[in-house]
């Protein structure tokens, strides 16, 4: 008996050369087709044709499709040094994300903000480096709502995610400024500052996200730990829920990866803040080149000191003197007081001059009595002491 066409090769390799949005409409054709491309050995060929990565948890042609989707957009935004401006660039692959989630419903976008190693030194407050990548995840995610609402499609808010890692997950190890550590490399320390943009649905992540193991360390010290992704209850980093509440709990089953280990996308896992110990030392560049060594602790302070003394600065530009006529007024009355106060003092002299010239006539009138006392053999009173 003859094979049916859709049982020869004719089905792969038509799926071979499509798309994956045309696979999603070849797939849809007949029930044996579909059944054809649904099989695992044939999503599994199907994405090493592509290219993709077999990690990421494809399981059907519209995992495919969201993949290929994914692959062709930038899924990292970089950022100059400590800007918060989302470039122009990005603007084409934010409004192809926000098409893509009303395109699946079942998808959640995580937008996760990095910064570079030299926060360690220039941000090195608990929360600080958290805190300001924070607010590059929030410019991300509003520059999302405003391509979203010039393609004239919906966002859902509730399925866009917004974490903030600080300096605790670097591309590169490496710092962008001298004086602060080694290796210095302006390249690779411009690679760490960025958002990254990961699309999910239950079980299916795309890009791939790094595994713990695979962050890059400082020199010396081993890679942080991997967790098993069935670890039980308490065997984890303990430190609260994801920021992420109602949209990260819908992708919660997506943190298993193909190779058994939890996917690190939690960061309020105790990780996030990597601060420096108070007794750890820094060498730091000022701002007049000179190059010197402090504890952490006494950077703290530095930095405290500093801001505290801009606050001061803005105070005294509030209460600088205003100009035109105001200002004239204001010079008057302050002469005005300044002479009062000059009354003021010429009057406290006199008065002290007063006191003074009592207490000589008070002194003479006791030695006096104290002589008058001693000629006539009668007691010295006490009374005519002074204190």
């Amino acid at each position: 008996m003859e094979m049916a066409w859709w049982e020869r090769d004719e089905v792969n390799l038509v799926a071979a050369t499509l798309d994956g949005t045309s696979l999603g409409s070849f797939a849809i054709c007949c029930k044996a087709v579909h059944t054809n491309l649904r099989s695992v050995d044939t999503l599994r060929w199907l994405t090493s044709l592509r290219g993709l990565d077999p990690r990421a948890g494809i399981c059907s042609i519209a995992h495919i499709e969201i993949a290929e989707a994914m692959a062709a957009c930038s899924s990292s935004i970089h950022f100059g040094w400590g800007s918060m401006s989302v470039v122009s660039s990005a603007f084409p692959s934010l409004r192809k994300l926000a098409v893509l989630l009303q395109k699946h419903t079942s998808l959640t976008l995580s937008i996760e903000a990095h910064c570079g190693l030299e926060a360690r030194y220039a941000m090195p407050l608990p929360g600080q480096a958290r805190e300001f990548t924070r607010n590059r995840a929030e410019a991300v995610k509003e520059a999302l709502e405003e391509q979203a609402a010039k393609a004239n499609v919906p966002l859902d808010e509730e399925r866009v995610v917004v974490r903030a890692w600080g300096c605790s997950r670097p591309m590169v190890w490496c710092f962008g400024q001298k004086g602060m550590d080694e290796p210095y490399d302006l390249v690779g320390a411009a690679k760490n500052r960025r958002v990254e943009l990961y699309l999910r649905s239950s079980g299916f992540e795309v890009p791939r996200r790094r595994l713990r193991s695979e962050i890059p360390r400082p020199p010396g010290e081993p890679p942080l730990e991997d967790m098993p992704a069935t670890a039980p209850a308490g065997a984890q980093d303990a430190a609260g829920p994801s920021s992420s509440s109602a949209a990260a709990a819908a992708g919660e089953s997506a943190t298993a990866a193909a190779s058994g280990l939890k996917l690190d996308d939690d960061d309020n896992d105790g990780t996030a803040d990597a601060t420096l110990a108070p007794d750890a030392m820094v060498t730091v560049q000022l701002p007049n080149g000179q190059v010197m060594s402090l504890t952490a602790s006494m950077l703290h302070q530095m930095i405290h000191q500093h801001d505290n003394d801009d606050d001061d600065d803005d105070d005294d530009d509030d209460e600088a003197t205003p100009l035109g006529s105001d200002a004239e007024d204001t010079d008057e009355e302050g002469g005005e007081e300044e002479e009062g106060q000059e009354e003021h003092e010429e009057e406290d002299v006199e008065e002290g001059i007063g006191v003074g010239l009592e207490q000589e006539q008070e002194e003479e009138a006791g030695e006096e009595e104290q002589e008058e006392a001693q000629a006539g053999g009668s007691p010295v009173r006490e009374s005519a002491v002074l204190p």
